[in-house]
């Protein structure tokens, strides 16, 4: 589970970059413009999923009666 995850986050991440490649050729600037926003929302979804990872959720507490 934890490597799917971890390997989503290297999807995105290379995602992200692509775009900004892509945007270095771009001679439209409304595509430049585009693209770079893709590659931002592919930033955004690494940081969450990576804070995300970080909190490990707690397990649930027994409750004797």
């Amino acid at each position: 589970m934890m490597s799917a995850k971890i390997q989503e986050i290297q999807m995105w991440r290379n995602r992200a970059t692509h775009c900004r490649t892509d945007a270095e050729s771009m001679r439209d600037a409304e595509a430049k413009r585009t693209l770079l926003e893709l590659a931002a929302m592919y930033d955004r979804l690494v940081a969450k999923s990576e804070a995300r990872l970080r909190v490990a959720p707690r397990p649930r507490e027994r409750i004797n009666k």
